[in-house]
């Protein structure tokens, strides 16, 4: 299954990159304007309680270009993390995202990175997203690879599912948010899915979006902010192209050697 998802996701990059050599000139800026947001997230994750706290600041370099930093927190029973991550992508808001990652996260003291690709094609009210990359961490490196499809029923409402895997670790899930109120930048959102390690996650949130203006859902996920691939990794699920979901609580642990009992001779 990963072999299909990497290759599914190296073919939509390199599709984003194609859009990205036409009509350069007469595309929308990679992102709008200078902004940032800050969600707040709670739920089940990997069968036990899980509180997140996320934000982002997005800014244009020159017209094609943009930048975003993104930082979280997480907390459960089991683990405590935090960390940073960083995209450098162009963007025509009408047709593309295609771009590079790279994820840091220390979880109990302990480091783990991710370092790779991320795209997204626009086709009307539908967003298909993809990322591919290498992760590094614990002694071991592996490739991890997801794949999202998100569909507007209106400019306000999004609803997406997605596949993701990790080494022999695999999910699936859907999730959706919500902006109620045309003259506010507050939104809902939520996922719900299953690993075949660790049983299921489900988590809802809110999402305050800054420095862009009261503008459509749709709108700000095309013209200003990727999604923050920190808080899509702790929960379980990531959303609108980012990096590849995984649950914090059973990241890959290396296995301990039994200890050995000696009788003594009689």
């Amino acid at each position: 299954m990963l072999r299909k998802v990497l290759l599914t996701t190296t073919v939509l990059a390199m599709a984003s990159i194609t859009f990205a050599q036409a009509k350069a000139e007469d595309a929308k800026p990679a992102v709008a304007g200078v902004n940032g947001k800050i969600d707040v997230q709670a739920g089940s994750v990997g069968r036990e309680g899980s509180g997140a706290v996320g934000g982002s600041v997005s800014a244009p370099i020159g017209h094609s270009l943009g930048v975003q930093i993104d930082g979280g927190l997480n907390t459960s029973p089991s683990s405590h993390s935090g960390g940073l991550a960083g995209h450098l992508f162009t963007r025509d808001p009408d047709a593309y995202l295609a771009g590079l990652t790279s994820m840091w996260i220390r979880v109990d003291g302990r480091d783990l990175w991710r370092n790779g690709l991320e795209s997204e094609l626009y086709v009307d009210d539908f967003t298909f997203s993809g990322s591919l990359g290498l992760q590094n961490g614990y002694g071991r490196s592996t490739g991890y690879a997801g794949l999202d499809a998100g569909f507007y029923v209106t400019d306000d409402l999004l609803i997406n599912g997605g596949v993701s895997g990790y080494s022999d670790y695999r999910s699936i899930y859907v999730g959706s948010e919500w902006r109620p109120m045309e003259d506010s930048s507050l939104s809902f959102f939520g996922n719900v899915g299953a690993g075949n390690q660790n049983g299921g996650f489900a988590t809802i949130g809110l999402r305050y979006s800054f420095g862009a203006g009261n503008i459509t859902l749709k709108k700000q996920h095309r013209e200003y902010d990727p999604p923050n691939i920190l808080t899509g990794f702790t929960s379980g699920a990531s959303g609108g192209g980012a990096v590849v979901d995984q649950i914090i609580n059973k990241i890959e642990k290396k296995p301990t050697t039994p200890t050995r009992i000696v009788k003594p001779a009689l």
